[in-house]
């Protein structure tokens, strides 16, 4: 009578490929973040970003503290027109707006910046590529930050000069430009994504 031969045990040591594009782009987040360290490692230019977004952002919150100066019956800007013409008047407590704009994008942007896997890119993410697409992911982020904190930080202030007094309105030409920064920053971190397919 013949023994039979025991079946061999097969182990998988690999766990299935993801199918939906969201596990996806967790395997590869995980797996860049295993070889690097996105957060600990930055550059000095990176650094000086982050030090000059927190700046601007407590210089967007200054006129809280200042508005006080302002007079009760002083009419506070609340709004503008493209042309940066002054369209709509509160009091005093409108003052707060720019600055918690400022602030909220702040912190919704710091902590966007440890989720880059959360942005949609031009690009299918892969393990090939996903370390340096999310590194752009995370600098764009960075950048954009900036020029919204400074964004709202100079309009607060521009608004607060002219509810005291000592300002007639915001100048179109930094303001365009601020605009123009962002979208040019946005387009370029685009086209540079686009070499990673």
């Amino acid at each position: 009578m013949r023994r039979q031969r025991a079946q061999p045990t097969i182990l998988h040591s690999r766990k299935p490929f993801p199918s939906k594009a969201s596990d996806l782009r967790m395997l590869c987040w995980k797996n860049s973040t295993d070889s690097m360290d996105f957060f600990k490692n930055k550059s000095i230019y990176s650094r000086i970003i982050e030090i000059l977004s927190f700046l601007v952002m407590l210089w967007s919150l200054a006129p809280l503290l200042l508005c006080g100066k302002i007079a009760e019956e002083n009419p506070v800007p609340i709004h503008y027109n493209i042309k940066g013409q002054i369209d709509r008047w509160g009091n005093r407590s409108h003052i707060t707006t720019f600055s918690l704009l400022s602030l909220a994008f702040y912190v919704f942007l710091s902590i966007l910046q440890k989720y880059p896997m959360a942005l949609n890119y031009p690009v299918k993410i892969t393990p090939v590529n996903a370390e340096s697409v999310y590194r752009l992911g995370v600098t764009l982020v960075r950048h954009l930050k900036l020029f919204l904190v400074l964004m709202f930080g100079y309009l607060n202030n521009v608004t607060f000069a002219i509810a005291i007094g000592k300002s007639n309105g915001i100048s179109n030409s930094i303001l365009i430009s601020l605009i123009a920064m962002f979208f040019l920053c946005t387009i370029a971190f685009s086209v540079k994504i686009r070499k990673y397919r």
